[in-house]
């Protein structure tokens, strides 16, 4: 991945198994510190802290990148089923 910059866009792959969350991020770059950057997400406006150890694992460059990073985690994630009968 590109040194990452103010400005710059990135694509987060939010995962989260235990709550079932797969969401794709899009992310505008506002803040660079030394071993992370905070970004905004693009539809609801809410900042993130995100690492460069998660870059080109969870964050990336490109979208379609990150769109198959999240597919692979949502064919893996468990199924849950609710027994309603009594």
């Amino acid at each position: 991945m590109k040194i990452i910059g103010i400005g710059d866009i990135v694509y987060w792959a939010r995962i989260h198994h235990q709550t079932g969350i797969y969401d794709l991020c899009e992310i505008r770059v506002r803040t660079v510190y030394p071993d992370s950057f905070v970004g905004v997400d693009k539809d609801s406006k809410q900042a993130f802290l995100l690492s460069y150890d998660d870059c080109d694992e969870f964050v990336f460059d490109n979208r379609a990148d990150a769109l198959k990073v999240l597919q692979e985690a949502e064919k893996k994630k468990k199924k849950f089923t609710v027994d309603n009968e009594e």
